[in-house]
């Protein structure tokens, strides 16, 4: 996308502080002069519309900003082209983009104390004695609160919606036209460190299948998280107690997992019988 450059247009104080306090958040840096500095960096590396540097981030911008808000002024008068720039590092299209984001309604605070990353825990719906584990991570994309679940050779993702005490997810895959349908209960906020649930589905083999699911809550410190296929013996041996709590809680099958099968006639014969 191609922008003018230099032109200049009248933005609200109050948006061009949130895109450099986004922007900031996003390089992981503070708005001080070094931090701006590498803020612009940042930026630079990402895009290449147009050259943001550090004297622009902390005298032109957060200056002004300072300048405003003391002499009471709602607007700013500033380059399209370098808001537009910085509006691309965050991942929007162009500034204008990222206004109407946060014009939108404020994401529910229960979705957004759900965001971080988690891990999933299902039983196996094969009938073998093991626990899958999967990577989940929870964020606010565009004003949407967006679920990605990593498998072992697919990501699924798709937004997180609200209703009651109840989160719904239907997550599809980057390739293919399998898709996973969730729900799980949830408290009336704070920090959730875990959830119950259940999930829905098409087995490898093409059949619909159904169970529980845990979604545990990891720290931000664990970077690397890691798909695994687990034995429950394992967990029942070990010696951490919510290992244990898991290894109960998928101990049958029966009590945990769901799936149709034999469906060949589509008729009465399908039905299995005791």
């Amino acid at each position: 996308m191609r922008f003018d450059k230099y032109y200049t247009m009248e933005a609200a104080t109050q948006h061009v502080k949130q895109l450099i306090e986004q922007a900031a958040q996003k390089a992981r840096v503070p708005t001080t002069h070094d931090g701006l500095g590498r803020l612009s960096e940042a930026i630079n590396e990402a895009q290449q519309a147009v050259s943001i540097t550090q004297k622009y981030l902390y005298e032109l911008l957060k200056g002004k900003i300072v300048q405003a808000q003391q002499a009471g002024k709602d607007t700013l008068g500033l380059s399209q082209d370098h808001l537009h720039a910085i509006a691309l590092y965050l991942g929007f299209e162009s500034y204008f983009d990222f206004v109407a984001q946060i014009s939108q309604p404020a994401v529910p605070a229960l979705l957004h104390d759900l965001c971080g990353q988690w891990y999933s825990y299902v039983r196996c719906n094969s009938g073998s004695p093991f626990i899958l584990r999967s990577p989940v991570y929870i964020e606010v994309q565009a004003g949407q609160v967006m679920m990605h679940l990593q498998g072992k050779l697919r990501r699924f993702s798709g937004t997180v919606q609200l209703n009651g005490m109840h989160i719904y997810a239907t997550l599809l895959p980057d390739e293919a036209d399998k898709q996973l349908h969730l729900i799980f209960k949830t408290g009336l906020g704070g920090q959730h460190e875990l959830l119950q649930g259940v999930f829905s589905g098409i087995s490898s083999g093409g059949d619909p299948i159904a169970g529980r699911e845990v979604l545990v809550r990891m720290p931000e410190s664990a970077t690397e998280l890691s798909n695994a296929r687990l034995p429950l013996e394992q967990f029942a041996q070990s010696k951490k107690p919510n290992e244990q709590k898991l290894a109960l809680y998928f101990a049958t099958y029966a009590g945990n997992n769901v799936k149709v099968q034999g469906i060949s006639t589509f008729g009465w014969d399908d039905l299995p019988t005791p």
